[in-house]
């Protein structure tokens, strides 16, 4: 897993803001954009991140 990303997702949790559209390089020629969304229940409270990959 690439470090950035799983940073960014940690974050994300953190700071209880979600991130969207975040670039990802993962070799010379390929970069991912990457979000960030944030789960919670039916009490609002946070209970996981979802993360959505793009070519």
């Amino acid at each position: 897993m690439n470090l950035k990303y799983a940073d960014e997702m940690m974050k994300a949790l953190i700071y209880e803001e979600p991130i969207y559209n975040q670039e990802i390089k993962i070799c010379k020629d390929n970069t991912l954009m990457c979000s960030h969304t944030l789960l919670k229940n039916h009490k609002n409270e946070i209970i996981g991140v979802v993360s959505i990959l793009k070519i």
